[in-house]
């Protein structure tokens, strides 16, 4: 897999005590249109660019499940599209359903982490974060307008869908700039 490209990735939590996957996002609805296999999944605030590889899981209807799909279009900031492996048995389901999951890896050397929220102002209170999915676990943290940087040990990268981030107050967040 290759290194993240610079980039820049917004990330808040809706609810305080609950922390979240960076780089892993529910999907709500997941569909393909009839007679193809291009199929068009919605996601709350996906962060996804045409290009980037997901993974697809958890959906009962298996044809709809794939490993380092390449996101094809994004019609807007809550729909993505990618492609079903062929060939489709001609019983294809047309819409799925699951506990669904689209997990975008990206890996990382180096990262500076800002306290920001979604409008990409400060923070008022404390950001944690890192590879720990239980609440007040996160390793690393971010005061209210501060800011963080890790570096990994030579020849070791990281993987932002295995970080988690927990905060404070609801909607804060942190601004990601992975190198």
């Amino acid at each position: 897999m290759a290194l993240a490209r610079p980039r820049q990735w917004i990330k808040t939590v809706a609810a305080s005590g609950t922390p979240e996957s960076f780089g892993r996002r529910s999907i709500s609805a997941l569909v393909r249109t009839a007679n193809t296999n291009l199929a068009t999944a919605t996601s709350t605030a996906h962060g996804l660019k045409v290009g980037d590889r997901v993974d697809i899981s958890g959906a009962n209807e298996t044809e709809f499940n794939v490993v380092d799909a390449r996101v094809e279009t994004t019609a807007d900031a809550n729909t993505f599209t990618y492609r079903l492996i062929l060939p489709l048995p001609t019983s294809a389901p047309l819409a799925a359903s699951g506990t669904i999951l689209a997990t975008c890896h990206v890996y990382f050397r180096r990262a500076t982490v800002l306290g920001k929220n979604a409008a990409r102002t400060d923070n008022t209170g404390d950001v944690w974060f890192g590879p720990e999915s239980t609440n007040d676990s996160q390793p690393f943290v971010v005061n209210s307008a501060g800011e963080a940087k890790i570096e990994c040990q030579a020849g070791v990268k990281q993987d932002i869908a295995d970080w988690y981030l927990d905060v404070a107050n609801n909607n804060e967040g942190v601004v990601l700039i992975l190198t």
